[in-house]
């Protein structure tokens, strides 16, 4: 893993356990860290082809 303020992350969840932990200041912080970092990926996004 990389870090930096170049670095992104991939993600199938949205940290809701660590956001949970943090102050309601800590969360907006955390929800924008986010937002700019994370590269989602769900059920939705896989395709299978057999």
């Amino acid at each position: 893993m990389e870090l930096g303020r170049n670095a992104f992350f991939l993600t199938n969840d949205f940290f809701m356990n660590h956001r949970n932990m943090l102050t309601t200041s800590g969360q907006s912080l955390f929800d924008k860290w986010v937002e700019k970092r994370a590269v989602r990926l769900d059920d939705k996004d896989i395709i299978v082809s057999l």
